[in-house]
């Protein structure tokens, strides 16, 4: 099964393209002048292929170049550690009946530790 990173609604297909990428030659170039979610030029990179897709669907270029950007293993890592050890600490915090009111003040921006409700009223 060919792995997708969305459902994208106007997607083709993919078999048919991706069993054509068998045909290019190891120094061609594949060029998907509607690359959607992108399917084509991953599936393309990870042949060793050199892939160069173009959208109109600010979406479909968003998510191809997520799915298309090389991540290293041991950044996404070191952020899933980091991540969970801030998990757990607020766990501990909150379960010893302690309430993290930077949180809220965080997240609306206030920056005066009281939650101004949605879209900044007072």
């Amino acid at each position: 099964m060919i792995a997708t990173i969305h459902p994208f609604a106007a997607r083709m297909a993919p078999e048919l393209a991706l069993q054509a990428l068998e045909l290019v030659p190891e120094d061609g170039v594949v060029v998907d002048p509607m690359m959607g979610s992108g399917t084509v030029i991953r599936q393309a990179s990870d042949l060793g292929l050199t892939a160069i897709g173009f959208d109109v669907d600010p979406l479909a270029v968003l998510m191809s170049r997520v799915w298309t950007t090389p991540v290293d293993d041991s950044v996404v890592a070191r952020v899933y550690d980091e991540a969970s050890r801030v998990v757990h600490l607020l766990l501990v915090w909150c379960r010893a009946g302690r309430s993290p009111t930077w949180l809220g003040s965080h997240a609306t921006g206030n920056g005066n530790g009281r939650n101004r409700g949605r879209a900044g009223r007072a």
